[in-house]
């Protein structure tokens, strides 16, 4: 029986990729950053600084992000809200001329400094028509294609990052920021991507999306899910049906004729109106709050792993810190300093509804929930929160055992001191009675024999002895 095939066209691709600012900064600036993290102040002198410089810069004329819905004639319920934009809107560099890559064209890059301490990098790609028409991708060929692109992309944000730290530090002495190594600052880099496409099948006939999620659709719903899942090329002829329907429940539309698919790091689209003003501005909304979730998750990251690394010295060093008293007051010191300085970041890096509240709009908040849970940024919350509480009780307890075991040693030397006053005094006693025989002696007429003339103890008793015979 031949098979009904897909064929995708009309690609439009979103890649964001972000990095904590801990990755690109040397260590001795670390308690500065995390000083200034989270400060609204911070990110405003940032953009002032980026708009009076008078050095030739590639990053210039940043603006705050805004809502882009909200100029919609259709707007009747809001998406991200103003309120939590006036106090978390990250700072947008709009950079460079368009650049072709394969079949594709970046029409938009951009840079974002999140006050969070977090950059963020989004490239948009599209589809190049080719004599007013566009190739058509089976899924085997478009996953193919995709391969060199996301190695070529994330060579561009690489690029793009080293850059932003050339300019950066031409306008910023507070915290200086350095490439170790790219290699390295790839390994850094948090990912996620969004796939927008048309479709049409060899029937000749377009099946709305949904019903390709039957039985008897089996090979269109493996041509689907191979597609939006691009492991490899070939690999989707092997996937069960029990498989593809537990897949396709992360689609969270709620039409027959659209797919809004979110997996992992990925967020597939179909939708019948892409092209309508009010959809593609209801989407530049929906890439702000990714790219926001993205700049969460990298940061939630440093502070669980910073947790971690402190909380190991302190425990590898506690018996070291605890015999050299000076040195342990200056580890807990600087350890409670580091933990007052992400206080404040915390207590909005923490809270996983921060960027929900507001929100009216029912279907942004239910893909907004759904890469939270794909991000598992509710898990890496409660981890940094557990690892975070666990470090700042562990540096209480050491700072007690520190200040028991100088208590200790204190009485230990009072005790040392007491036993020595005793003895001193037990000495003058002595020498005390020692003096008040001789004068009694002296009174009655009779000398002492002191042998040698010593007045030793020991000769001063025999005689008391025998002058009472």
């Amino acid at each position: 029986m031949q098979t009904t095939g897909i064929s995708f066209f009309d690609l439009e691709l979103y890649f964001i990729f972000s990095i904590d600012l801990s990755s690109l900064i040397d260590r001795r600036y670390e308690d500065v950053l995390n000083s200034l993290r989270g400060k609204r102040s911070w990110l405003l002198n940032i953009r002032d600084m980026f708009y009076t410089s008078k050095h030739p810069m590639l990053f210039k004329n940043p603006e705050c992000d805004t809502s882009q819905y909200i100029k919609s004639a259709r707007l009747e319920k809001f998406t991200i809200s103003e309120l939590f934009l006036q106090e978390n809107s990250p700072l947008r560099f709009n950079i460079g001329k368009p650049i072709r890559i394969g079949g594709f064209i970046i029409s938009e890059c951009s840079v974002r400094f999140h006050q969070d301490g977090v950059l963020t990098v989004r490239f948009h790609l599209k589809q190049i028509r080719k004599h007013a028409k566009f190739d058509f991708f089976d899924v085997d060929g478009f996953v193919s294609t995709m391969q060199p692109i996301r190695r070529k992309i994330e060579q561009k944000a690489v690029e793009m990052i080293c850059a932003f730290c050339e300019d950066w530090n031409r306008v910023s002495n507070e915290v200086v920021l350095e490439i170790a190594s790219k290699s390295t600052l790839k390994n850094s880099l948090h990912k996620y991507e969004i796939i927008l496409f048309d479709y049409s099948t060899s029937s000749g006939h377009k099946i709305p999306i949904k019903n390709m999620y039957n039985k008897d659709k089996l090979d269109l719903l493996r041509q689907l899910v191979g597609f939006a899942r691009m492991s490899r090329p070939f690999a989707w002829k092997s996937y069960s049906f029990k498989f593809m329907s537990e897949f396709v429940r992360n689609d969270v539309g709620n039409r027959e004729d659209e797919l809004w698919l979110v997996y992992y790091e990925r967020l597939v689209r179909y939708i019948p109106q892409r092209k309508d003003q009010s959809v593609v501005l209801w989407l530049e909304d929906a890439l702000l709050g990714i790219e926001i979730l993205l700049a969460k998750k990298a940061v939630l990251e440093y502070v669980t792993s910073w947790s971690r690394a402190e909380l190991l010295l302190l425990r590898q060093n506690v018996q070291f810190l605890v015999d050299k008293k000076f040195m342990l007051q200056k580890a807990i010191s600087e350890a409670n300093k580091s933990i007052a300085n992400l206080y404040c970041l915390l207590s909005t890096v923490l809270d996983p509804l921060s960027l929900e509240r507001n929100i009216t709009h029912e279907f942004y908040l239910t893909l907004i929930r759904s890469v939270v849970k794909h991000l598992r940024i509710d898990r890496l919350t409660e981890t940094a929160k557990s690892t975070f509480g666990d470090l700042n009780q562990t540096s209480q307890l050491i700072k007690s055992l520190g200040d028991t075991v100088a208590n200790l040693r204190l009485q230990q030397q009072m005790k040392k001191l007491t036993i020595i006053a005793l003895l001193f005094t037990l000495a003058a006693i002595v020498i005390a009675i020692v003096e008040l025989l001789s004068v009694f002696w002296a009174n009655r007429g009779t000398s002492v024999p002191y042998p040698n003339n010593s007045t030793s103890l020991g000769y001063v008793i025999p005689l008391l002895s025998c002058s009472f015979h």
